[in-house]
């Protein structure tokens, strides 16, 4: 993969993106023309033409699925389900914020099976990751915004895969029906909950867990401020950065213990037995760190440029850059 098919594949990506928001309606032929563009990957020269209507389909399909599922925009519902959270719920006083997968008691009362919404709960319970509960919602479709940048865009709500927003009804129907199960999200929870618990000032508890585990939600208005001025925001959740130097991190300790285990040196060259250490330790954090687009990035650009070292190949920067966007865009 070179830097021109990357930016290739990304110009059909970013082509479905820009006629999604323009509310473009899918002609009957273009998956025709699609399919005509793809034929030219035998032409060499015309690779990248095929491979930028790769990118077209590709976000075609899933851009499809996410308005099929999404709620019409007058739907304002009660409807009981069958919630199943997912992420970290963030709790602020007798509220719970959290987002979770909901699947209708009565499908024919919704217009798609399962739902993703983020819901808002006053007086609720302690929620935590992973559980499953029948409650009573209000669901509407996600608010959009009308004023740039605001937070309601309808690209925010794509971004999060949300297909609706609402509050959870105080309700006799309201019940737990599973426990938390052990999971990754539950690890993340516990982990920001010791933070918590061992640092008093709340500002930086919520910066050290969001450093941590990559969890935003305890980060002040006031803080997030700050960094935009300072001009350190990447760096406050997980970014590439954090990856980076935990890999290098595992891979220096492991050439130490190169150096004095004679069993290792038999297996592997120093620098292959670190590099492979080093990312395996790193796509163990990624997930830990919420998997966000940056870590994916991050191991992507890792895994080749560790993996041409390991093969005595060139290394250029355009073939590590084509590799992280490449990998990106089919990952998300």
């Amino acid at each position: 993969m070179t830097g021109v098919h990357a930016c290739a594949l990304l110009a059909g990506v970013l082509a479905a993106l820009g006629a999604h928001a323009q509310h473009l309606v899918c002609p009957a032929w273009a998956p025709w023309l699609v399919a005509a563009g793809l034929s030219l990957y035998g032409a060499p020269r015309l690779r990248p033409l095929a491979t930028l209507c790769a990118g077209v389909l590709w976000a075609w399909l899933p851009l499809g699925g996410y308005d099929r599922a999404c709620l019409p925009a007058a739907y304002d519902e009660r409807v009981l389900v069958n919630a199943q959270l997912e992420g970290l719920p963030l709790r602020r006083g007798a509220e719970e914020y959290f987002t979770a997968l909901l699947r209708p008691l009565h499908p024919e009362v919704t217009p798609a099976p399962v739902l993703r919404a983020t819901l808002h709960w006053a007086d609720a319970p302690r929620l935590r990751a992973g559980e499953h509960w029948r409650l009573l919602v209000q669901l509407r479709a996600p608010a959009v915004a009308a004023n740039p940048g605001s937070t309601g865009s309808a690209a925010q709500w794509l971004r999060q895969r949300v297909h609706a927003s609402g509050q959870v009804l105080a309700s006799n129907l309201d019940t737990r029906l599973a426990p938390a199960p052990r999971s990754l999200d539950g690890l993340r929870e516990r982990i920001a909950e010791a933070i918590a618990a061992r640092v008093a000032e709340r500002d930086a508890a919520a910066l050290i867990i969001a450093l941590a585990i990559g969890d935003t939600q305890r980060v002040s208005v006031e803080q997030w401020r700050v960094f935009n001025a300072v001009g350190i925001t990447h760096l406050v959740a997980i970014s590439g950065l954090h990856v980076t130097l935990f890999c290098q991190l595992c891979a220096a300790l492991t050439g130490l213990l190169w150096d004095r285990c004679a069993s290792l040196q038999r297996c592997l060259p120093r620098h292959s037995c670190a590099a492979l250490v080093g990312l395996l330790a790193s796509l163990g954090y990624a997930p830990l760190a919420g998997w966000s687009v940056p870590t994916q990035r991050t191991l992507l650009m890792l895994a080749t440029w560790h993996g041409l070292r390991m093969a005595a190949r060139p290394r250029p920067a355009s073939r590590t850059f084509a590799s992280g966007l490449v990998g990106v865009l089919l990952l998300d």
